[in-house]
């Protein structure tokens, strides 16, 4: 549906974490395409840790540097999230391809979210949900 180089034309938004908008003051158009919306997304905002290198007492208990990044690796898979926010998606993006909606930046009051629609965007702009 979209090549590359419109993946990285896709727009970003800003939310404060402590005032996060529900899916009824959202607008009703896709964030992943801006089409008409008939359903949600739940996103569990997480950011994933990078492999940080082996760990002494694991090498000395006789774990490999490839066994102590795929152990991490499989940590990060159920790492706890932040929160969660519920997107509207049509349904092509909730049912046969998932967006590629993801998390730019992230601290402990703020979330940045990229991959999302123009329209979206602009939308939620104008109603005042953006940080920035």
């Amino acid at each position: 549906m979209f090549d590359l180089e419109d993946r990285m034309l896709m727009a970003e938004l800003t939310f404060s974490l402590a005032n996060l908008p529900t899916i009824d003051q959202m607008p009703h158009v896709c964030a992943g395409c801006g089409q008409v919306v008939t359903s949600k997304h739940t996103f569990r905002l997480k950011v994933h840790r990078s492999y940080p290198g082996p760990d002494l007492t694991a090498t000395v208990a006789g774990f490999s540097n490839e066994e102590q990044r795929n152990w991490h690796q499989f940590q990060q898979l159920f790492a706890q999230g932040k929160c969660v926010v519920e997107l509207p998606v049509c349904w092509w993006h909730r049912w046969i391809m998932p967006t590629f909606i993801g998390i730019k930046s992230m601290t402990e009051h703020r979330v940045s979210i990229q991959g999302l629609a123009d329209s979206f965007v602009q939308e939620m702009k104008r109603r005042g949900w953006s940080d920035i």
